[in-house]
């Protein structure tokens, strides 16, 4: 499909789709597709496309999105563009997965592997857009204009791939009448397992009775087993983090969790963190921290702040405290926003609140 220069990339959208039985395991077909493109501006220039159905009885979307991109990384040399919807591709792309196949996909990463032995991972650039989004997101500036077209057409094309995977209408209902058969077997096993089973209540009963009626004493059931202790308070003993009186922050890593998520993070491991002036800690190199709900992006370049207490971009300027913010996304090119929020941490201020003087000044040096 060409090779790419750090000038002009290559660009490339890619997508699967399970199509109208995505619900359905059993009858799932999935597609995949890739759209080559040589203009994302004004007019969006399609110049090739490929598409057809994902082989091998694994037949998850999940599994198509990946093989989307390996064979875009097949078909091209040197710099590339990827677009895709599918978060968790860009999430193990930037954490190198490929250098650590693992899981029901691992043998696909393998194969990525491969094929970076003779490029350079540098040269390839992975972006995140969400998926089915319109105009009005475009215009409201939710989403970016040339990632919803791209991602766009590969969708239509990955539907249609895996429309025309779709099993036969007469394979799909010979297997719907032989279920229906064996519910039918089911229920009348179940039925039948009814009946035994209260006919040895009624035998259990007359037992009972007979006893009481001839004045035999009644032999206790025996007492319940203990109850196992609660998950959490088993996640927060055996915790290598080192948890303040709330359990659901860390004193070493400045790591936190909300109620829903206090399980998981209490079992994951707790990431070394390294000073960098006294006041700014960053975790080391692999390291995953986890604020409120969810863990926060590697690729951002991430510093915590001892004395404003919160998380925060240095590249981007995105800031986490309470919650997990934008952090918990893909890092993305510095907004004003962002760069103001970055002047005020090396001033030592909280970078969203300002006081009346500070706000004065601001529009002086606008106005002037």
């Amino acid at each position: 499909m060409g090779c790419g220069t750090s000038g002009q990339p290559i660009i490339i959208s890619g997508d699967a789709s399970g199509g109208p039985d995505s619900s359905i395991s059993k009858f799932r077909r999935v597609g995949l597709a890739i759209a080559k493109f040589t203009s994302l501006e004004l007019r969006v220039l399609m110049e090739f496309s490929a598409h057809g159905p994902v082989t091998g009885p694994r037949q998850v979307v999940a599994r198509g999105e990946i093989r989307a991109f390996v064979l875009a990384v097949w078909a091209t040399t040197g710099s590339l563009t990827y677009i895709t919807d599918y978060e968790p591709l860009v999430q193990s792309w930037y954490e190198r997965a490929y250098e650590r196949p693992k899981g029901d996909d691992g043998d696909l990463w393998v194969m990525l592997a491969d094929l970076l032995r003779e490029r350079d991972p540098a040269s390839i650039s992975v972006l995140f857009t969400h998926s089915h989004q319109n105009q009005y997101d475009i215009v409201e500036g939710r989403a970016v204009r040339s990632l919803v077209l791209a991602n766009t057409v590969a969708d239509e094309l990955a539907d249609h791939a895996a429309l025309r995977a779709r099993l036969p209408d007469g394979d799909r209902h010979r297997v719907q009448r032989h279920e229906a058969r064996a519910r039918k077997v089911r229920l009348r096993l179940l039925r039948a397992s009814l009946d035994c089973l209260d006919a040895e209540t009624e035998q259990a009963a007359m037992k009972r009775r007979e006893k009481k009626e001839s004045g035999a004493p009644e032999v206790p059931p025996p007492p319940p087993p203990p109850r196992p202790p609660p998950a959490a308070a088993v996640a927060q003993l055996m915790s290598r983090h080192s948890l303040d009186e709330s359990k659901r922050k860390c004193l070493r890593c400045f790591g936190s969790a909300s109620v829903a998520t206090a399980t998981e993070w209490t079992e994951a491991p707790c990431p070394q963190l390294v000073n960098v002036d006294g006041t700014l800690w960053s975790p080391s190199t692999g390291s995953r921290i986890h604020v409120s709900g969810g863990w926060l992006h590697s690729s951002h370049l991430l510093n915590y702040h001892t004395v404003l207490k919160f998380w925060f971009c240095g590249r981007c300027g995105g800031v986490a405290d309470k919650q997990l913010r934008s952090l918990g996304q893909p890092c993305s090119p510095i907004t004003p926003t962002g760069r103001v929020y970055l002047d005020r941490i090396r001033d030592g201020l909280n970078p969203k609140v300002s006081s009346r003087a500070e706000q004065l000044r601001r529009q002086q040096r606008v106005s002037i």
